[in-house]
């Protein structure tokens, strides 16, 4: 997955969120909004946490076998 496009979204739903509190929004749309942004920073979570599980296995591969 590309992780862009996720952390772009995260960001915009974020910059939602803020607006719709500060706007003394209705708790609905605050609710909703708080929703959306969680569920992309879950996304996104999800993907650095592979990423990170990726590079980690890689490297201790490598600290034990070098020459693969």
């Amino acid at each position: 997955m590309c992780l862009e496009g996720p952390h772009q979204l995260m960001h915009a739903a974020g910059e939602s969120l803020v607006l719709a509190a500060q706007s003394n929004s209705e708790p609905d749309v605050i609710i909703k909004a708080i929703k959306t942004f969680l569920g992309y920073s879950d996304v996104v979570d999800a993907e650095v946490s592979g990423i990170v599980e990726r590079w980690m296995e890689k490297s201790l591969h490598q600290s034990f076998r070098p020459d693969e």
